[in-house]
């Protein structure tokens, strides 16, 4: 399930923690990989869609009982490869099971056929060969968010995961061998933007489905005008706001902030990259910030210790903006707490 490449140059994947660990080495799929691993998508494509939802069914749930047994697996090598601390690593390995029942029950209901009145009924229709785009941050969640709905309606998919995290990309596409997928079904290609680029403008991909920055969303989106009937489907994170009450628990909220920057060192979606402190409350909860933060320091992946840890990618801005005084009256202060 993994397209094979003629180029030479390979992506090295190496832990963050440690230099001279290194997790793997795999290679780029070139445009003629990426054209490869699209046709045996299209030809895998008919089988698959009219095989039926039980059938797909037994597939996904054999991957549902493959990522289960394998959850601990899974953590160690999202915290190795990428540097997510091992009990949030070991949070998002055991959500790659329970997506497959969420989908084949609640899931499957949003796209039953719709009875809309006399002589009038919808029905829904697989889209074809899908290309999933995957961020380094969650390297298996976010990609499995899209594969199993996709593979459960019928599509056939093409994943490209992220540069920085091949060796969970490849981890996946072992266990989509053991559920015993017809070929062509799921594919893996390994490579950076260039390999994702061919891949989500390819003629022959109906969709694409992305998780990461805005700006890669955009260019994709830009990429894609002259082929209006390609889905697009962009997730491009977001920069959540904390507000902080003078009667709120100060304690939570400060660490809950502190964790939140902390975690994959404040690149995700959830992470708090801004606090709005009500003024009567701002100098108190800035200085148990500071206190909360400098206690926790550094540490390393795989250890229990709370603190900021070495990712695979370091932050393109700061990981949260100073605090944002705010008071009841909207009246900026003069100056900000000592």
């Amino acid at each position: 399930m993994s397209a094979g490449s003629a180029q030479s140059a390979g992506l090295r994947s190496v832990s963050p923690a440690d230099p001279t660990d290194e997790i793997g080495r795999f290679s780029i799929a070139d445009e003629g990989a990426v054209g490869a691993a699209v046709e045996r998508a299209r030809q895998a494509f008919p089988a698959w869609r009219d095989a039926g939802l039980a059938a797909r069914a037994q597939a996904l749930e054999r991957f549902r009982d493959a990522a289960a047994a394998s959850a601990g697996e899974l953590a160690e090598l999202i915290s190795r490869e990428v540097g997510k601390a091992l009990w949030d690593a070991r949070g998002e390995a055991s959500l790659l099971a329970p997506k497959v029942d969420v989908t084949l029950g609640d899931g499957m209901q949003l796209v039953a056929p719709l009875e809309a009145g006399p002589n009038a009924r919808a029905s829904f229709q697989p889209r074809g060969v899908l290309a999933v785009l995957g961020p380094f941050n969650f390297p298996a969640h976010l990609p499995n968010g899209h594969i199993v709905p996709a593979l459960a309606t019928g599509n056939t998919v093409i994943f490209k995961p992220s540069e920085i995290a091949p060796a969970v990309g490849e981890w996946l596409a072992q266990l989509w061998r053991k559920a015993k997928l017809p070929e062509g079904v799921f594919q893996v290609v390994q490579g950076a933007g260039e390999t994702g680029h061919t891949l989500a403008t390819h003629s022959g991909v109906d969709g694409v489905l992305f998780t990461g920055s805005y700006a890669v969303g955009r260019a994709l989106k830009q990429a894609s005008l002259d082929q209006p009937g390609k889905l697009l489907a962009l997730e491009m994170g977001g920069n959540n706001a904390m507000l902080v009450l003078a009667d709120s628990d100060l304690d939570l909220a400060v660490s809950e902030a502190a964790l939140s920057i902390a975690a994959t060192t404040g690149q995700r979606c959830s992470c708090a990259g801004r606090r709005f402190v009500e003024l009567s409350c701002a100098a108190c909860a800035w200085g148990r910030r500071s206190r909360t933060a400098s206690s926790w320091g550094r540490s390393l992946p795989r250890t229990p210790t709370k603190g900021s840890r070495p990712t695979a990618s370091s932050p393109t801005k700061p990981m949260a903006s100073d605090c944002c005084w705010w008071s009841r009256s909207c009246r900026p202060p003069t100056s900000a707490p000592a």
